[in-house]
């Protein structure tokens, strides 16, 4: 038997309300009952009560979800009172880094290309990009590369180039695997970036 990850994350998030902590993204838990390791993301972690029915209800750990989520769980003995608190140093998304893009050039008629460096700290990185197709000949592609060459690499679809009708988002994210440096590649023709950034979490879903 498996407990239902989204039932188990909207409680603890109404949970938490009172505190004020309450992050926009999504992370799947999953548990078996009487099992001391749970899944959170695609990683998994050791717990040290299993989840169990008890008289009919199905309880979880909540230090265990809630360390899953960055928080610091304590337990003061003598009030009998359970403290959980989101550290800023532990918040699941810490580094945003926009990209100030040189690839917004309306008249750039040859391939321009720009290269990014980022220290890197947690687990995963993504690469968000939003912009415009200013003509038919408009294409770009980027790559995430580490020490050891290329890493991931994106390119849109040639129908989402030849709309130039609104502007289009992309992202691209990998797993860092301990990666202290990642460079972003960037090669574009005839676009406008409307903005770049990059993101950096030590869980697989982002804010």
């Amino acid at each position: 038997m498996k407990i239902n990850a989204k039932i188990v994350a909207i409680c603890l998030v109404f949970a938490l309300l009172g505190s004020g902590l309450v992050y926009a993204y999504t992370l799947h838990i999953s548990m078996q009952i009487g099992s001391k390791e749970m899944t959170v993301g695609n990683k998994k972690v050791k717990i040290d009560v299993p989840a169990q029915i008890i008289n009919g209800r199905t309880v979880v750990p909540l230090r265990a979800i809630a360390e899953s989520l960055g928080c610091v769980v304590d337990f003061d003995d003598t009030t009998r009172t359970v403290h959980i608190e989101m550290r800023d140093n532990q918040s699941p998304s810490a580094t945003i880094t926009k990209i100030k893009s040189d690839l917004s050039n309306k008249g750039m008629q040859e391939t321009q290309t720009s290269r990014w460096q980022f220290d890197i700290s947690k687990k995963y990185f993504k690469v968000e990009v939003e912009y415009w197709a200013n003509s038919d000949n408009s294409n770009f592609s980027f790559v995430i590369v580490g020490l050891s060459g290329e890493i991931a690499k994106f390119k849109p679809n040639s129908d989402k180039l030849k709309d130039r009708t609104r502007p289009h988002k992309e992202e691209l994210r990998i797993e860092t695997f301990g990666a202290s440096t990642l460079w972003v590649n960037f090669d574009a023709k005839d676009m406008k970036f409307l903005e770049a950034r990059v993101q950096e979490s030590d869980l697989s879903t982002f804010p």
